[in-house]
């Protein structure tokens, strides 16, 4: 496949006849006879030699790539690791008419093969090169045919193989067409009870630190409840004092024991030497809830003191930012947007709890974030750093069994709260939590949305964690009719590039391989058979790369804040990190054509993510505004699509923010160390997406779909992903881009959502997308 991933596979399939020499021949004899007299009349198969020749890269005219990944290796993106082929099964059908390759599986005739070889383990990693490009096996091949399917994949290495780096797909080669499939696994691999049980379990957390009052935690508390009033805050004026004073020979002693008890009860205490009267005050009620209302209200604000504010805005900011349209605020619940949320609410408490008071209002706020402190405790800690972790899974569940009701079970399957949701192979921006101030008697309470989808839903139609796929596997697919030939070939008379492969006037006399017969079908004379047409990848590739437009970019800090404007970030090689491709509108699973096949729950609502970026798989820092970064290679299904083609295609690029600065995206404040989103769109509609790759080399690449007139490839079907084919998108993080940036992953099906990215698109050879993130 001189033309496509530069690798350039196109490596025709020969099939040579057997025929046993007596005495010697040179490499240049050729021996004929009537019938092979390997044919055997009652199997109606005749013995053959089946040759791989694969070309190399160098051959094909391709331009390589620059790259530093190691997942190049996995894709064969640089033309020259070839990782072998196993797996390798082919297919022989028997056509009513010879020249044609296999478009048409409606019926049983053609849908079912009449043998189905399985090669196994074909070739070995390394075995191909410019000059060493064969293997040979011996095959019986049925009288008759004239078509042929062949199907191989990349091997894996034998331990350690990174699902993510390698793909991950099951795969299953049927006698009959319609039952061959290529499926893509789930990320999060039947996991789902994990997710579930371990998402509640922060959802109810976090509900328990919203709904936080003036009291100390209490087994006989609901996880929704307010507070047992037996435990509000009482204090003893004057002097805002925890416990009243008695003075005993000029010296104040703090009362407790037996007198504390009864001037509790009387409710007040004459200091007689001292001359003063204390007068306890309380119990006040008050709940961290009622600062953060006050605060959202512009009339109650102005009433507040200095440290009720402090603790309004902190509740405001834990519970909501803004809101969109209308729709509810969608937060980041990841162990990495929760725990950034309670080192910055814990760090509030610190200043609050110590503060001096100047009056009753602020004595509440002062015990407020005392609370809020204590209350943090029994499930988070915390280094000399301020870094905040949570307690070790079996500490937080005995926390709960101490402090909250739960449905018993609720919490079997979770996992260790701090690796949430990468443990279950998922973005971090999947976990998606929401706040419901109405929930609970006007409580308020936290959720996780099942379907994913951020502020414009599409229809009906959802995305959730089980969609999240890994990357498909490096496959091969070949469809074509035969050459045959009544002669038996030496082997090395045959052809090792695909220039020559493709080329009729190779297979004459002159190149020793006189006799060919092109479109033609095998029969009892037949010695030699080739594979006509070339072998491609079944799969398609994005190649991407990203850059900045621009030295300095803006946030949205106006937008979603008070202030009157953005924030100017200067931008060097460490501000951002690239540590995940996401690609929307994928399908599951492919048939025989590798292109979508028809089943159940086979929609293009899947999303592909890949997040094994960089040389280690650790990522790829963007480049210092001028240069643009290393490639990064995801394999993906062709998104053809019968019934709506030509859909644009939105990616998402997962980024982590070491700017130094927390910034303002899209509804969400992005805190350093954070991982945020932009997204790009490929539209294969727009002026600038050139068609013309869809012709490149027909008549020796028939891709499908198929017409069904003549078996050819359709070449008005054109979409951002084809099979055999590298789309290569150059994103652009622009000075307005951040204004776009999530800090959830977006629903990527959807056409309404706010475009971070500018893209640059381009297939090998010639077409390009260039994309500037943050796009309205």
């Amino acid at each position: 496949m001189k033309k496509f991933f530069n690798y350039a596979f196109a490596g025709a399939i020969a099939l040579i006849g057997t025929y046993v020499f007596s005495g010697c021949t040179s490499d240049d004899e050729v021996v004929t006879d009537a019938v092979n007299p390997t044919y055997d009349s009652e199997k109606g198969t005749v013995n053959t030699q089946f040759v791989l020749n694969i070309a190399a890269a160098d051959q094909s005219g391709m331009k390589k790539a620059p790259l530093h990944r190691s997942s190049a290796t996995a894709t064969q993106a640089l033309g020259t690791n070839f990782r072998g082929l196993t797996d390798a099964r082919i297919l022989t059908y028997k056509q009513s008419e010879n020249g044609k390759h296999l478009y048409d599986v409606s019926t049983s005739a053609l849908a079912t093969s009449t043998r189905n070889y399985d090669l196994s383990n074909l070739l070995a990693s390394g075995a191909i090169a410019a000059d060493n490009s064969r293997r040979v096996v011996e095959l019986a091949l049925p009288v008759g045919t004239n078509t042929l399917l062949f199907y191989g994949r990349a091997p894996k290495p034998t331990t350690g193989a990174n699902p993510s780096e390698y793909g991950n797909i099951s795969y299953s080669v049927a006698d009959n067409a319609t039952g061959t499939e290529f499926s893509t696994h789930t990320r999060i691999n039947g996991n789902n009870a994990a997710y579930t049980s371990t998402s509640y379990m922060l959802a109810v957390l976090m509900t328990r630190m919203a709904n936080l009052g003036l009291h100390v935690e209490t087994p006989d508390d609901h996880y929704l409840s307010k507070s047992n009033q037996d435990y509000r805050v009482t204090y003893w004026t004057p002097g805002y004092l925890d416990v009243p004073y008695k003075t005993v020979s000029g010296s104040l002693t703090a009362l407790s024991g037996q007198e504390l008890t009864d001037a509790s009860t009387a409710g007040t205490y004459t200091d007689v030497e001292g001359g003063v009267t204390y007068t306890k005050v309380g119990p006040i009620t008050k709940d961290w809830r009622e600062y953060g209302l006050a605060y959202n209200d512009p009339l109650t604000r102005v009433s507040l003191k200095p440290l009720e504010e402090i603790l309004g805005k902190a509740y405001s900011l834990m519970t909501t930012i803004r809101t969109v349209g209308g729709a509810t605020e969608i937060r980041s619940g990841s162990a990495e947007g929760i725990l950034s949320v309670i080192e910055d609410l814990w760090a509030v408490a610190d200043k609050v709890s110590v503060a001096t008071v100047t009056s009753e209002k602020e004595l509440i706020a002062k015990k407020m974030g005392q609370r809020i402190k204590n209350r943090f405790s029994n499930y988070f800690q915390r280094d000399e750093t301020g870094n905040v972790t949570f307690k070790d899974l079996t500490a937080v569940k005995t926390a709960f069994d101490n402090y909250i009701k739960v449905t018993p079970g609720s919490l079997d399957a979770a996992i260790d709260l701090n690796t949430f949701p990468q443990a279950l192979n998922l973005p971090e921006g999947a976990a998606q939590m929401i706040f419901d101030p109405t929930a609970n008697s006007n409580t308020g309470a936290f959720s996780y949305v099942s379907d994913i989808s951020v502020f414009k839903p599409v229809s009906n139609s959802t995305t959730t964690v089980e969609k999240f796929l890994y990357p498909a596997e490096l496959v091969y697919f070949g469809n074509s009719p035969v050459r045959v030939s009544s002669e038996t070939h030496v082997e090395n008379n045959y052809p090792q590039t695909v220039a020559n492969w493709d080329k009729d006037d190779y297979w004459v006399a002159a190149n020793n391989l006189k006799g060919w017969v092109k479109n033609g079908a095998v029969g009892n004379t037949t010695r030699s058979v080739a594979m006509q047409r070339d072998i491609n990848y079944g799969t398609a590739m994005l190649a991407t790369t990203v850059k900045y437009g621009a030295s300095v970019i803006n946030d949205n800090q106006a937008a979603c804040t008070e202030e009157v404007s953005d924030q100017h970030i200067s931008v060097n090689s460490t501000s951002f990190k690239l540590t995940g491709v996401i690609v929307g509108g994928q399908c599951q699973k492919v048939g025989w054509n590798f292109l979508k096949k028809d089943v159940t729950g086979n929609d293009f609502n899947f999303m592909v993510y890949d997040s094994y970026i960089g040389n280690d798989g650790n990522g790829i820092n963007v480049p210092a505004h001028g240069t643009t970064s290393d490639f990064n290679y995801t394999l993906l299904w062709d998104n053809y699509d019968a019934a709506n083609n030509k859909q644009p295609v939105f990616v998402a690029l997962e980024f982590v923010n070491n700017s130094g600065v927390d910034f303002w995206g899209n509804a969400n404040l992005i805190r350093r160390g954070s991982k945020f989103y932009l997204v790009g769109k490929l539209d294969p509609t727009s002026s600038s997406f050139p068609v013309s790759r869809a012709t490149t080399d027909a008549s020796n690449y028939i891709l499908p779909p198929y017409k069904a007139t003549d078996g050819t490839t359709d070449t008005e079907k054109v979409r951002v992903f084809m099979q055999d084919y590298k789309t290569t998108a150059n994103f652009t993080i622009s000075t307005s881009s951040l204004k776009s940036a999530y800090s959830t992953v977006p629903d990527l099906r959807s056409s309404q959502i706010s475009l971070g990215l500018a893209v640059d698109i381009q297939w090998e050879p010639g077409l390009t997308f260039d994309v500037e993130l943050g796009q309205q």
